[in-house]
């Protein structure tokens, strides 16, 4: 909501949880439902928005010590549908939310699951380490308090 209160428009989403969906189109009745799972979600002309953000939160279960952090766990890999989204859509800026534990989640090969993302978001010239690290760095000064960790 913080996006939409800020001026920017939600012109589509997807969702996987059906009560989360609902509660997503009440808040937002103009957006358009372009999927209910990422991988069901066809990125066509059917679909093309020009947006200027694309806004990510990947499954987290995987990276979380809430979850098992499970390298060969399939959620791990769909932050690659944001890609390719952005890919089409060729947004202005790319965010993509997730749990910190991803920093330090490593795939089936050994290599962290960060340096996967950043050498797919490569393509779009993003200056990803120093983003991270600022964000990181703000929220450290900013002595942020969560009321869970995950």
């Amino acid at each position: 909501k913080g996006f939409h209160d800020a001026g920017i428009r939600i012109d589509g989403f997807v969702e996987l949880d059906s009560a989360a969906r609902s509660t997503f189109k009440r808040n937002f009745p103009n957006a358009k439902c372009l999927a209910h799972s990422v991988e069901e979600m066809e990125v066509t002309n059917k679909n093309r928005l020009n947006p200027d953000f694309l806004i990510g939160g990947p499954p987290c279960q995987g990276f979380s010590l809430a979850g098992k952090r499970d390298p060969r766990d399939p959620r791990n890999t769909l932050f690659q549908y944001l890609v390719k989204a952005a890919e089409f859509w060729k947004p202005k800026i790319i965010i993509m939310e997730n749990v910190r534990l991803l920093l330090s989640m490593k795939d089936e090969d050994g290599r962290l699951v960060i340096d996967n993302i950043k050498k797919e978001l490569n393509n779009f010239n993003i200056f990803f380490n120093r983003f991270l690290k600022y964000i990181l760095y703000k929220l450290e000064s900013m002595q942020i308090k969560k009321e869970k960790k995950i």
